[in-house]
């Protein structure tokens, strides 16, 4: 009888089963075998084929493809209610049958149980693997927490009536000790009163069941129509799952497209989606499919959904690029982000509707550089800066470039700065064409410790492998950054050499850097300091170095501000640390020697110094001076602005050949002594006054700064000028000038507006 029973449960299941797959799938309905066989194939290319990729797993580690990957989703997908029954299902199973109230229960344990692994052991060994396969598993889960509720929450002592329900004298008999595996036993006199409000507590169960229930239904709900982005709150949440599991199912893609319909001539623009069948039904206007770079870098916006973010499609390089990018939308579902949105096109054949801050300038006689955004409003010392470039491509570039975008003081002093490939290498400089615009993007964040101040702009286009520059555009605008709002920490800092020392009240100094230990004449010493405040400084302070030999030799006092116009020592906050950069200039008369650096602290309401600290020891090295007119080839004269003169130059060849250097002596004669720095250029320009051949240096190479000439001295001054690769074959005329390279202003030959010479010419063959 058993027999026949199971038997006859079981085809009535499986019509059941059957006609519910019928009833629920139409296309069985005029195809069933052909249903059932796709089916059957696509159930064998999960079993057998993994996915592209394998997306997240606790973080890192083998993605989806890690057997124990369902074990990890599935809490996520858990109620609070769900998560409690799994384990007390759990805790009654082990405890055995003599526990439960009804002997039949025990069974239906035990096969919820089989199901679940049996169920869940083969779906964990086949290629794919995805949240939506295991989906059976959740009405057994719900049964299990239904029997659960239904054997700790409900449980009454034997012969218990209705009538009982609601006093304590009907659950005392069953302490709650018993429930997690005690025995019943005689209570203690102490224990009497919290036995008894316990089973009052127990007795109003099936109250605090309906609160339990009805909190998790309404928080199920607000989440309407967006269920799948529920997540058990009892592990974390969505924003702890997406850490650790593939998560998102198309929802959200449709606030991304409604986003995007309000904007200016939606029906005309073009969106690029990797989940595009999906993104296209709600977007009034064209929706492409992201399969490629260029359609991501033509598109009118780009929209990233957070599975593709996970799963890293459709490249490493491409989504690394949007990184560090600033969304212009972002799409939120239950406090995770769902979909970024990205404005475009990044090339493009038209020029771009609006530009924030305008720029005009030209570098390397081949990309014009028109302009950039600031993408936030207000910049804090800690946040990142979002920077826009805007590129105009006038001539084929003859070379693969970098470009870096720094932040610099008004000495030249670097704060920040980014440095990469244009376009994160996604298409580089040799591909650029004549007439596209170029949108290019960084993310640039200030060294910690960076004080508030007024930055400047500073971009240029450069070769990595050799560090010549292709172009460079200084002082392009102004960057105000206010304090941070989080201190920096000493750990971030990097000090090389760390030291403890209270200069000041509320001054500590924790160490510094210096950038070199052997110098020459009118050379500069780039002097890194890390500060402290131990307190809150009452007073401004500035900072004085010394250098001083051993034997007394005078090797230079400076002195300079600390902190910054717009935040002096006095608006330090207690706990915070900073950094100073320092550009000590070395005098032109120093002699040879060893000095010690000491710096120290001075109050600037009352003229007094305070502390002492030795930063280390300086190498100074003189280096031979002339005087004598040399003989040159061709003798110019030019005077510039009363600092230098050109006496001639040397240009022992005047052909060249593209892509090849030619050699180019400059003879000066200094002036006067002078506290700038100037960079000497020399521009070879063709007859259509573009830049074939550049190279801009301070004198010697970098070893013969003008801060160090005396009057009178002669500098012989060597380049080895290259020609672009791709100059055409003309007749160039080289250019040569100084200007001050914090400002670019150049220095006018005197008693006329020129600000270059213009010396012999150079044949390209």
């Amino acid at each position: 009888i058993a027999r026949r029973r199971f038997w006859l449960a079981l085809g009535v299941w499986a019509s059941v089963a059957l006609v519910a797959f019928l009833a629920l799938w139409p296309s069985a309905w005029r195809n069933p075998a052909g249903t059932i066989t796709l089916l059957v194939d696509n159930a064998l290319i999960a079993m057998r084929t993994n996915h592209p990729t394998s997306g997240v797993f606790l973080g890192d580690g083998p993605g989806d493809r890690s057997p124990l990957y369902y074990l990890v989703s599935l809490p996520f997908h858990l109620t609070p209610l769900g998560s409690f029954g799994l384990l007390a299902g759990l805790y009654l199973t082990l405890r055995g049958r003599h526990r439960i109230q009804s002997a039949h229960l025990a069974p239906l344990l035990l096969s919820l149980w089989a199901f679940l692994l049996l169920f869940l052991i083969p779906v964990s060994l086949t290629g794919r693997r995805g949240d939506r396969y295991i989906l059976p598993l959740y009405p057994p889960l719900c049964l299990m927490t239904a029997v659960a509720l239904e054997q700790l929450t409900w449980r009454r002592n034997p012969g218990s009536t209705p009538a009982t329900l609601g006093r304590a004298s009907a659950y005392d008999a069953v302490p709650v000790a018993r429930i997690i595996g005690g025995r019943t036993a005689r209570m203690p006199l102490g224990f009497e009163k919290v036995h008894t409000f316990l089973g009052r507590v127990r007795a109003r169960a099936e109250w605090v069941l309906a609160l339990a229930l009805a909190v998790q239904t309404i928080s199920v709900l607000a989440l309407h129509p967006y269920y799948f982005d529920y997540f058990n709150p009892l592990i974390g949440g969505g924003s702890v799952a997406m850490r650790y599991i593939n998560i998102g199912w198309g929802e959200g893609l449709d606030q991304a497209a409604a986003y995007l319909n309000e904007q200016p001539d939606a029906t005309q623009k073009t969106v690029a989606a990797w989940y595009s069948w999906q993104f296209a039904p709600f977007f009034k206007g064209k929706t492409v499919d992201l399969s490629s770079i260029e359609v991501a870098l033509r598109a009118d916006y780009v929209v990233f959904y957070i599975n593709q973010l996970q799963r890293g499609f459709p490249s490493a390089e491409l989504l690394e690029y949007f990184r560090a990018r600033q969304p212009l939308h972002t799409a939120w579902l239950n406090g995770v982000p769902y979909v970024h949105i990205y404005p475009g096109p990044i090339v493009s054949t038209t020029p771009p509707s609006s530009i924030q801050h305008p720029v005009d300038a030209t570098l390397g006689g081949a990309v014009h550089l028109m302009g950039y955004d600031l993408v936030n409003g207000e910049v804090h010392a800690d946040e990142p800066l979002f920077i826009t470039l805007y590129w105009q491509v006038l001539a084929t570039i003859p070379g693969d470039y970098n470009v870096y975008v720094r932040l610099t003081d008004d000495s030249g002093n670097v704060f920040g700065q980014v440095d990469r490939l244009p376009l994160g290498g996604l298409l580089r400089t040799d591909k650029w064409q004549p007439g596209m615009y170029i949108r290019d993007d960084y993310r640039l964040r200030l060294r910690p410790g960076a004080p508030p101040d007024v930055y400047y702009l500073e971009v240029a286009m450069y070769s990595f492998t050799t560090g010549e520059t292709f172009g460079l555009a200084r002082n392009i605008g102004r960057v105000e950054v206010t304090p941070a709002r989080t201190f920096a920490s000493v750990e971030e800092l990097a000090i090389e050499r760390p030291l403890r020392t209270e200069l000041a009240p509320g001054v500590e100094l924790l160490g510094y850097r210096l950038g070199a230990a052997k110098l020459g004449p009118g050379e500069r010493l780039p002097i890194t300091l890390y500060w402290h405040a131990s307190g809150r400084p009452a007073t401004d302070y500035a900072v004085v170095f010394e250098a001083r030999s051993v034997g007394g030799r005078d090797g230079g006092a400076w002195t300079e501000t600390l902190g910054s116009e717009l935040y002096p020592t006095h608006k330090w906050r207690r706990g915070e640390v900073l950094v100073s950069m320092h550009q000590l200039q070395m005098p032109p008369y120093a002699r040879t020697d060893t000095y010690m650096l000491t710096v120290r602290l001075l109050d600037t309401a009352s003229g007094q110094t305070i502390g002492h600290e030795i930063l280390g020891k300086l190498e100074f090295v003189e280096r031979p001076r002339y005087f004598e007119t040399p003989q040159v080839q061709y003798p110019v004269g030019a005077n510039l602005d009363d600092v230098a003169q050109l006496i001639g130059y040397d240009l022992p060849q005047h052909s060249a050949r593209a892509g090849e250097t030619f050699p180019l002596t400059l003879y000066w004669r200094a002036l006067a002594e002078t506290r700038t720095s100037y960079t000497v250029f020399v521009h070879v320009v063709g007859p259509d006054g573009v830049i074939r051949g550049q190279w801009d240096s301070i004198p010697g190479a970098g070893t013969l700064p003008t801060t160090g000439w005396i009057k009178g001295e002669v500098i012989t001054d060597r380049y080895m000028v290259p020609m672009a690769s791709d100059a055409p074959p003309w007749e160039y005329t080289i250019l040569v000038g100084m200007y001050d390279p914090r400002t670019g202003e150049r220095l006018k030959v005197k008693d006329t507006t020129r600000d270059a010479l213009a010396l012999g010419t150079v044949r390209v063959e």
